[in-house]
């Protein structure tokens, strides 16, 4: 929406003159809070808080948060975290926490505005730093907005309210899905076969590097993609490193893996540790990201591995070190994980079935991705 010919009733406001920033800081150990929000647990594009964990897990200083305030992700905004929060609780110092100014926005506004495209560009556009862009309140507080009358909002709202529960619908579904999918994976992959072998027996267990220092322009900012781990938990089975890069002194550094390698989370919170995924493009990994390579392919395909990796992601995380709010899985304990793997004519017709199975997941994924582009042109 260009500013100088805005709809009827529609104005321009700076940031700050619609939302307040509230940082009061607290000391996990001294709080009765029984809540605590990092940015492990808000999911994208999602105003509902599902999980958290509590403050007896985190050390250092974090922020106090009301309920009905809302929590931005500062930290990578690309990740498109806001969330309003349920209870009064602490949250992460990587957060933002904020409070609608109500004589110019509906309080129920400011967070469905804040979730538009319209918004993210720009919180993305104005973070700083290279490995994890950070956003300024005083930069963010300065940024100008075209904003509905308040009428016009509370009409937004009725009709995003309507988006959300076909949202909810779509969601829902998708829940139903994944938990059928898993059945038909542990009753068709999970079974014994006869012949149980270690991922070493089969594969070259091998951990990503990152080079150092971070952010050395004789390594970052390149053109060679190093994979990350939110690369993964963005796209799943087929995934596209885009979000860091490295320069040929700096991919040196690091692991460079060729297309259709298969590669596993090692290091991260427990939502996504173990998660599996195939390269879809050369890239470096980074250092919280296993590769298995030269899998033998006599006794079991990469995409059965693939989807034996999925079924047992929750194994995986029991097996991991745990610290804080993060856990580990270390290249000897992914050596010794074990498997049957039944004849490769078995393999292949699981794969097929699974691949119907992936044919109705991405329909339920393109049905989220339009209502979700429906409800970004509301605003």
């Amino acid at each position: 929406m260009k500013e100088q010919n805005l709809p009827e009733g529609w104005q321009v406001v700076k940031f700050s003159d619609i939302a307040k920033h509230i940082s009061k800081r607290v000391e996990p150990s001294e709080t009765d809070l029984e809540v605590y929000v990092g940015l492990e647990h808000l999911e994208p594009d999602s105003l509902k808080i599902k999980c958290h964990g509590v403050p007896s897990d985190v050390a250092g200083q974090k922020l106090l948060v009301k309920k009905g305030q809302i929590i931005f992700g500062k930290r990578r905004a690309y990740q498109r975290k806001v969330a309003v929060a349920n209870w009064d609780c602490i949250c992460s110092a990587h957060a933002m926490v904020l409070e609608a100014i109500s004589d110019k926005v509906i309080p129920d506004y400011l967070p469905f505005f804040m979730q538009s495209d319209a918004f993210m560009k720009r919180a993305i556009a104005i973070s700083e730093g290279s490995l994890s862009p950070t956003i300024k309140w005083k930069v963010l507080a300065q940024q100008n907005f075209s904003l509905p009358s308040k009428e016009q909002q509370e009409t937004l709202l009725r009709l995003y309210n309507g988006v959300l529960r076909a949202r909810d619908k779509c969601e829902n579904a998708m829940d139903s899905f994944n938990r059928l999918f898993t059945v038909f994976l542990s009753k068709n992959l999970g079974g014994n076969f006869g012949n149980e072998l270690t991922i070493d027996d089969i594969a070259t267990v091998v951990r990503g590097s990152s080079p150092r220092p971070k952010g050395d322009p004789r390594y970052y900012g390149g053109t060679i993609p190093r994979l990350m781990v939110e690369d993964i938990v963005r796209d799943g089975k087929y995934v596209t490193a885009c979000i860091d890069y490295l320069t040929e002194e700096g991919a040196k550094k690091s692991r460079l893996k060729q297309k259709g390698t298969l590669v596993m989370v090692c290091s991260g919170t427990p939502a996504t540790v173990g998660n599996p995924a195939i390269l879809n493009i050369d890239a470096c990994i980074h250092d919280g990201i296993i590769s298995l390579d030269n899998i033998n392919e006599e006794i079991v395909r990469t995409e059965y591995l693939y989807y034996l990796m999925v079924l047992n992601q929750r194994q995986s995380f029991n097996l991991a070190t745990h610290g804080g709010t993060f856990v580990n899985l270390t290249t000897s304990i992914v050596k010794k994980m074990r498997f049957s793997f039944p004849p490769l004519e078995y393999q292949d017709k699981a794969i097929e079935l699974c691949k119907q199975f992936e044919t109705t997941q991405r329909n339920l994924e393109y049905k989220r991705a339009a209502i979700k582009e429906l409800g970004n042109s509301i605003v």
